[in-house]
């Protein structure tokens, strides 16, 4: 990637936020990554992403997790009937705009809002 004087650039590089330190996870706690929070990011730009708090969730808040009901894949909060999936959706919607610019992407393995794949899926309304 060159600037506009055709020079080489940094890379910027989305992350999910917990990874660099910032205490945004469900319990108020972090998962720091230090070869993210102080290695990578000598050499790169950090896009820092907060799904849940971007999304207008407390911290701290209520675990959530990806449940199978009647063949969708809906956001729930763990304990509770509460579906979140519409809020998540519109804040994904309007933030994946803002991203495609990105040169990649670390997320949060496990996640339900971050991760990729191999998320935990419960099958069932009651989880």
């Amino acid at each position: 990637m060159a600037d506009c004087n055709g020079e080489k650039s940094r890379p910027s590089i989305g992350v999910s936020s917990c990874l660099t330190g910032k205490s945004v996870r469900f319990d108020g706690g972090h998962k720091n990554f230090s070869f993210i929070s102080k290695t990578l990011k000598q050499y790169m730009n950090l896009v820092k992403v907060y799904p849940e708090v971007e999304s207008g969730f407390p911290i701290p808040r209520p675990a959530m997790q990806l449940r199978l009901v009647d063949g969708q894949i809906r956001l729930v909060i763990s304990r509770e009937q509460s579906d979140l999936t519409a809020i998540m959706q519109d804040y994904a919607d309007q933030k994946v705009p803002h991203l495609s610019e990105l040169d990649g992407f670390i997320f949060k393995k496990n996640s339900p809002s971050c991760g990729v794949y191999k998320v935990p899926l419960v099958k069932g309304k009651d989880g």
